[in-house]
């Protein structure tokens, strides 16, 4: 619909639907007023992880979105850095999954990686002690629930001070590490697929 301007003003102006009529009218652009938007309609579709975050990649053996994040935080700054990208701490659900998570592990080269402990020898996961028992963040199952409880030679060995928080070795066997240890740490997301 074409709109005339009148005497004085620009097409550098704003247009605005009068309230309650048919009647256009050029406006400041700089007014605040409601508005309503227009979307053409046709179908989309979407397959892969729904996040412009293009570190995330779709795994189809387990059928989850994984990001590997080099830079080291403790395990409460990786669990609310996930949760800002609208992902958890990867839980390992089964014996797949730990092999898709030591594959990811295994294109990330220690010298990669920055971290406080030892080279990098482990990463945090989303797996956390509570009230003694070890579960997962994102069901809040326990680790026999969620369907892998495989733990390193020696661990959970509960270390002082306390080890709550859950981490892997580079073999995707489960250790417990202090909290406050600052290590690099893997994301999951689900896959967002929109149909027509």
């Amino acid at each position: 619909m074409p709109v005339l301007l009148e005497e004085g003003e620009s097409y550098n102006s704003c247009i605005a639907w009068e309230h309650r009529s048919t009647t256009l009218r050029v406006v400041n652009c700089d007014d605040t007023l409601p508005f309503v938007c227009f979307k053409k309609k046709y179908s989309v579709k979407v397959v892969g992880c729904g996040t412009a975050d293009s570190e995330y990649a779709y795994d189809s053996r387990s059928g989850s979105c994984y990001k590997f994040h080099r830079s080291s935080l403790n395990w409460d700054n990786a669990f609310k850095e996930c949760q800002h990208e609208g992902a958890y701490l990867a839980v390992i659900n089964n014996h797949l999954e730990s092999i898709v998570l030591q594959d990811l592990y295994a294109k990330n080269p220690k010298n990669t990686i920055i971290s406080e402990v030892n080279h990098a020898i482990q990463i945090h996961i989303g797996i956390r002690k509570n009230e003694g028992t070890w579960k997962t963040v994102q069901k809040d199952q326990t680790l026999k629930e969620a369907g892998y409880e495989t733990w390193g030679r020696g661990e959970p060995n509960s270390a002082v001070p306390p080890e709550d928080c859950g981490s892997i070795f580079r073999q995707a066997t489960f250790n417990d590490e202090n909290c406050y240890w600052s290590l690099p740490f893997i994301c999951e997301k689900d896959p967002e697929i929109l149909y027509e």
